[in-house]
């Protein structure tokens, strides 16, 4: 999915006003501002392209198989590894398990180094029962950091084994 960053909105935004000073000034020049947001929509679609949002992503996880409750968090770690040709410096990562684990924080970043990065997740028990780690939702910037490109994998994993 491909969804505009906020100075994508910021660009378009600032230049409405701009577009209504220029047909104000020279009424001959309005085609100017349709054009130019033909043009923002345009850079938008060209980034998220840029940006790969179809490249191959593999995610490997790992955390304890065993916790106890009232014994404290524990540490998943979420490893994703990009395809080849993936420039971004930095992905987004949020986490969602079943109901017997609270994710905590519920998103964090992972600095990709050669499209490799890492990022760890605390996970709270509070019920017995097998916890899974059902999504990771990942999202990244394009070059020109106009349009966010993101992807939802399932986990479906069972990870630990509340006690």
């Amino acid at each position: 999915m491909i969804v505009p960053t906020g100075r994508a909105i910021l660009l378009a935004a600032l230049t409405a006003p701009l577009s209504l000073m220029i047909a104000a000034a020279a009424p001959a020049a309005w085609p100017l501002g349709p054009v130019w947001t033909i043009a923002i929509v345009a850079l938008i679609f060209a980034d998220a392209q840029l940006g790969r949002p179809n490249i191959s992503l593999k995610i490997e996880t790992r955390a304890p198989r065993l916790a106890g409750i009232g014994a404290g968090a524990i540490t998943a770690w979420i490893r994703l590894i990009f395809g080849p040709g993936q420039t971004a410096p930095i992905a987004e990562v949020a986490l969602a398990a079943n109901d017997l684990v609270t994710v905590m924080p519920s998103s964090r970043e992972a600095i990709l180094f050669d499209g490799v990065g890492e990022t760890g997740f605390k996970l709270v028990p509070h019920r017995r029962g097998e916890a899974r780690l059902e999504h990771a939702h990942i999202r990244w910037q394009g070059p020109l950091r106009l349009a966010w490109c993101q992807r939802v994998e399932a986990l479906d994993e069972k990870k630990a084994r509340v006690t």
